[in-house]
């Protein structure tokens, strides 16, 4: 009888152990080339947002800790179709592997290219920043004017590609930094220069000053930057 009880002890208790544990899911995320992307946004629901995450350097992500139950995950990025999938199962104490999940490249041409999907940073939800590796993987990145707009359709560049125009704001009541500098026009820099670009578009910080429309932060690549893109060059020959 003793040892009876001791093994239903043990089964509740490894049961409670796997519950509170809980599921998870794993999946990579693709290009239509089998590419994996990294820094791509997935979002875990169910009718609310559980979790976020971004896909890792191999485009891996992996939801850990979730109650049992039924979900779905979206998964965006710049330049790509946003995808869902749906009636994901998840059990305490074990993980779900997706198969690769591929989203393909959706742009809207207006014009300009112009891409719908927003890089917007939760702790500062008025700064939209874009890294070199993403930049390098727009369709428009030679200049700063079609960099920019790939970002919003609630920003506009002018005709001349020299400023922007925010939410209806008039040309010239925006303002472009250059590794700290600032500059008359956004035409002062080629995209491939560019380490990393954010875009005040509301909300702008009180350091800038009494601007109107928008701010364009960008920091230009140094020496070290080259020379890495370098060296990986060479790794991969």
């Amino acid at each position: 009888m003793k040892k009876l009880l001791i093994n239903l002890a043990i089964i509740l208790l490894a049961t409670t152990i796997s519950s509170a544990q809980g599921g998870g899911i794993r999946a990579k995320v693709i290009d239509s080339d089998g590419e994996p992307i990294p820094f791509a946004s997935v979002v875990l629901k169910t009718d609310k947002i559980i979790e976020g995450q971004i896909t890792n350097d191999n485009g891996w992500f992996h939801f850990k800790g979730i109650a049992s139950g039924i979900y779905s995950i979206e998964i965006s990025f710049i330049g790509f179709a946003t995808r869902t999938i749906n009636e994901i199962n998840v059990n305490d104490g074990s993980l779900s592997f997706l198969d690769d999940i591929t989203i393909g490249k959706s742009i809207i041409s207006i014009g300009d290219v112009i891409i719908s999907t927003k890089l917007l940073d939760p702790s500062d939800p008025s700064a939209i920043k874009m890294s070199s590796k993403i930049i390098d993987r727009l369709p428009d990145n030679k200049t700063m004017g079609g960099i920019i707009s790939a970002i919003s359709t609630d920003i506009q560049v002018t005709e001349d590609k020299k400023d922007i125009v925010v939410r209806g704001s008039r040309p010239g009541n925006s303002a472009f930094y250059i590794d700290g500098i600032r500059s008359e026009s956004m035409s002062a820099i080629s995209g491939s220069n560019i380490k990393s670009l954010t875009v005040y578009s509301g909300g702008i910080p009180a350091s800038y000053g009494d601007i109107t429309g928008g701010v364009v932060v960008v920091e230009t690549k140094g020496y070290f930057d080259y020379y890495y893109k370098w060296r990986a060059a060479q790794r991969n020959k």
